[in-house]
């Protein structure tokens, strides 16, 4: 018996995909307040479309769900979120799951390498 390749889905598909999830999660935000189960529910759902269509989640919805009990986060009421040096801490408060984002200052980038090598070997040949 052969296996069956995941064959890639058509970028129509995957657009229509990710209006869904979009709307979803939209939906997940005007409902959380009035039924907390239906707000999961919306967002479990927005899951399943993106791993069946190959549709990747926003990163700004990514951060919205728990990555363990996939329940809607939001901060104060599902979430703690606390900032440390380099990351940023959300501790969900259903499934007491930890999750960590490392982020940047605005005011701070980091130097290309390729810059950095050709700075430090001009610096080299010159003296």
């Amino acid at each position: 018996m052969k296996k069956q390749r995941h064959s890639r889905k058509s970028p129509l598909q995957q657009k229509i995909a990710l209006h869904r999830i979009n709307t979803l999660f939209r939906e997940a935000a005007k409902v959380f307040h009035k039924d907390k189960q239906l707000a999961n529910r919306y967002v479990q759902l927005a899951r399943r479309i993106s791993l069946k269509y190959k549709a990747k989640i926003p990163q700004a919805y990514k951060r919205m769900l728990c990555k363990n009990c996939l329940c809607y986060l939001v901060p104060g009421a599902t979430v703690r979120i606390r900032l440390r040096q380099k990351y940023m801490v959300h501790y969900c408060l259903v499934c007491k799951n930890i999750m960590r984002y490392v982020y940047r200052a605005r005011g701070k980038q980091k130097a290309k390498t390729k810059d950095l090598y050709t700075i430090s070997y001009l610096t080299v040949v010159t003296k």
